[in-house]
């Protein structure tokens, strides 16, 4: 069987038009959230997923999807937002770059180190937006950072601690929904090749063959 890279750069303008397509079903996804009051933010599994195949890709999706989130209200300070998702992009990037021993491990290591990052960065970014440009976070978010400020709590570290645990269920959807759509692409890519799509034990031994060449 051939061994192939998880990570597999695709052609730059392919990588745009898959950047165009991403950032449209992220946005896609989020309007359905805001319209059905879904407490999460649902925003980066088609970023997570366009960020396997090209650094352009991903950051292409990042950004046209929060200039688009941010236009029907001219939302300058929703912008800033947009760090959170090009980190997602360099996350995805480096640790699939950087292959872990097994399959399932470097999936948990984008999930957690994801979480962790975009929940700091959305912290920094929100109170430097509420004392710049009056920003207003979302309502469950906002109710439970006022709650920990009762309790003298200072604003980074409430506003921190409100939204991690959004965080860690938000992006373990978008990283199990975002890693089953690469492995169907991959099925269907290598059924259209006449080829058996790749099991965990290909992608540990190509994973393995990574490491050895790298040292």
């Amino acid at each position: 069987m051939e061994k192939q890279k998880f990570l597999k750069d695709i052609p730059i303008f392919k990588q745009i038009l898959l950047g165009l397509l991403c950032a449209a079903l992220n946005y896609g996804i989020k309007f359905l959230s805001v319209k059905l009051e879904i407490p999460l933010f649902m925003d980066s599994i088609f970023t997570i997923f366009a960020s396997f195949f090209g650094w352009t890709s991903g950051f292409l999706c990042a950004l046209l999807f929060h200039l688009a989130a941010c236009a029907p209200a001219f939302e300058i300070s929703g912008l800033l937002f947009t760090v959170c998702s090009f980190s997602i992009v360099v996350i995805v990037r480096v640790l699939f770059k950087k292959a872990a021993k097994t399959f399932f491990a470097e999936f948990l290591a984008v999930y957690l180190i994801i979480a962790f990052v975009i929940s700091l960065e959305g912290a920094v970014i929100s109170t430097f937006a509420i004392s710049v440009f009056d920003y207003k976070d979302d309502v469950a978010l906002k109710d439970i950072t006022i709650a920990l400020m009762r309790q003298k709590t200072p604003l980074l570290l409430s506003s921190f601690l409100a939204r991690l645990p959004v965080n860690l269920v938000d992006k373990a959807i978008a990283v199990i929904v975002a890693s089953g759509d690469i492995y169907i692409f991959r099925i269907a890519r290598c059924k259209n090749k006449n080829r058996q799509p790749p099991t965990k034990e290909d992608w540990r031994k190509t994973q393995a063959t990574q490491i050895h060449t790298s040292v």
